[in-house]
């Protein structure tokens, strides 16, 4: 996405596994199956996790600059 104001592909993220990442946060306060919580653990074990390690790359790189 690359409208001006946001550059996503600048910074290799994307904007999908954010929503997801939103989504996720949003039934962890409301859903309390178990089955449910170790697939939503999962996720954000690995894929957000991965999303997430690269922001805070990126975030360190324009503190160096």
């Amino acid at each position: 996405m690359d409208d001006g104001l946001y550059n996503y592909t600048y910074y290799q993220s994307l904007i999908d596994i954010w929503l997801d990442m939103r989504d996720i946060r949003n039934k962890i306060a409301h859903d309390y199956v178990p089955e449910k919580m170790a697939e939503m653990y999962q996720l954000i074990r690995g894929e957000f996790y991965s999303e997430l390690n690269l922001l805070n790359q990126k975030i360190a790189q324009i503190v160096l600059e």
